[in-house]
């Protein structure tokens, strides 16, 4: 079973969003002092698992939002392929940063 086309969609939407915004997420972190001084040690790991988790946190609301239900286990695991799919390219964003 796949995801509904629509949800599919918007999924990419969200993906396509976040990656507008890495470069701003790393600007952040990279002028604020602070940052460095919590328990953080690596920026590449810090903002990547910053926007996947921004990325499944509005993939989840999304969901919710489009089926008035959570996903089940099969469909997440399609979502979480998506993101997948999508990884280096969101990766690269990243080290389009630098």
């Amino acid at each position: 079973m796949n995801i509904h086309p629509t949800t599919g969609a918007f999924l990419e939407q969200i993906i396509d969003n976040e990656l507008r915004q890495i470069q701003f997420v790393v600007s952040a972190i990279r002028n604020d002092e602070r940052f460095w001084t919590t328990a953080v040690k690596n920026e590449e790991d810090y903002v990547l698992g910053f926007v996947m988790g921004k990325i499944m946190s509005s993939s989840s609301s999304m969901f919710i939002a489009m089926h008035n239900r959570m996903a089940t286990l099969d469909e997440m695991k399609q979502i979480l392929q998506v993101i997948h799919t999508r990884g280096e390219e969101i990766r690269n964003a990243y080290t389009n940063c630098r």
